[in-house]
C-alpha cells in the first residue's frame, strides 16, 4: 500500500506461521542473531534503512549454510540468494541497516531452544 509506506506488524509473520503450527522465536538483539538463525529452518529478517534523505524497512528470508548465510529478497532486483557472509550482526552494521528483528522459524517437529 502506497509503496510499503504504511509498513505491517513487523511480527506479522511471526504469528502467522506460529498460528501454521510451526515453531517460532523472535529477537531484536543482534547479537543473538547468528546462533538462532544456525538453528532454525528459515529466519525473516527485518531492518530499517535509510539512504540520503529516504528512509525505508524491508522483510528478507535467510538462511545459515556452511558456506554463510544466504538471504533472498534482498533487494528489489535481487535475482536469486545473496550472500551476507558469516555473521548477521557484521553484515547490519557494515550495511548501516538499523533495528532489526529476527524471526527464526523451525518445522514443529524440530525446534528452537
Amino acid at each position: 500500500m502506497i509503496h510499503g509506506k504504511f509498513g505491517t506488524t513487523i511480527l506479522a509473520p511471526a504469528f502467522y506461521f506460529k498460528r501454521k503450527g510451526y515453531r517460532v522465536q523472535w529477537t531484536a538483539c543482534p547479537e543473538k542473531f547468528d546462533k538462532l538463525a544456525k538453528e532454525s529452518d528459515a529466519c525473516i529478517l527485518f531492518y530499517r534503512w535509510h539512504k540520503k534523505w529516504k528512509i525505508g524497512a524491508h522483510f528478507v528470508a535467510l538462511h545459515y549454510t556452511p558456506e554463510g548465510f544466504l538471504g533472498y529478497n534482498t533487494y528489489r532486483n535481487s535475482r536469486g540468494a545473496d550472500r551476507y557472509g558469516k555473521s548477521l550482526a557484521q553484515f547490519l552494521k557494515v550495511k548501516k541497516y538499523f533495528l532489526p528483528v529476527l524471526i527464526a522459524i523451525c518445522h514443529p517437529e524440530d525446534g528452537v531452544q
